[in-house]
């Protein structure tokens, strides 16, 4: 009982610690100015602030419909709190992010050993793209984040055979919609089908 206490303690601990890093990691020493991609984000959340939200973001009131609104939303309201859009608000919402893929990375390699779940976390932020993604505004982590916790449910819910948890895939897939559209949707959907035709899982 005692060591299964402390391995709960010391997967929360890291689980902690590892999400505070990745925030850090992915916001210190961001540009002063928005470059390239993220100016798009900088323009749609201006114009929120000014507007208000909507279904979709607008380009000088005009409904940009290639993003939902889900996107923006986190952008205009740490812009509301800091006074301003700016890199630094434009790119948090990506940074929690991906310090949530690296956690959830984390607890699938958890589910073997501590380390594995590490070497998980180090893969991660020893890979340049990854880091670059998430130190930008990028609607791909979105998806990368519903991939992953996608696979962790049914992952852990093999594990431990808390069937329950399979109810929380559709309301990921929801989400990874609402933020990246189609994309959102059909990775997570392919990467579960995946797990189950592996597992023989029919």
């Amino acid at each position: 009982m005692v060591e299964l206490f402390k391995g709960v303690f010391m997967v929360r601990r890291d689980v902690f610690f590892i999400f505070v890093i990745g925030v850090v990691l992915f916001t210190v020493g961001l540009p002063c100015e928005f470059i390239g991609f993220q100016t798009r984000f900088a323009v749609l959340a201006k114009e929120m602030v000014v507007n208000g939200p909507s279904l979709f973001p607008t380009v000088y009131n005009v409904p940009y419909a290639d993003y939902s609104s889900a996107a923006t939303l986190p952008i205009y309201y740490l812009s509301k709190v800091f006074g301003e859009v700016s890199p630094f608000t434009a790119i948090l919402p990506t940074a929690i992010v991906s310090a949530l893929v690296l956690v959830f990375t984390y607890l699938i390699g958890a589910t073997y050993s501590r380390k594995w779940g590490l070497l998980g976390v180090l893969f991660c932020v020893m890979t340049l793209i990854f880091v670059g993604e998430s130190r930008g505004v990028s609607m791909d982590m979105y998806v990368t984040l519903a991939v992953v916790v996608c696979f962790y449910i049914v992952h852990s819910a093999k594990l431990t055979g808390r069937k329950v948890r399979l109810g929380f895939i559709p309301l990921v897939m929801v989400a990874g919609y609402a933020f990246r559209g189609t994309h959102g949707l059909v990775l997570p959907a392919l990467v579960v089908g995946c797990y189950f035709l592996w597992e023989r899982e029919y």
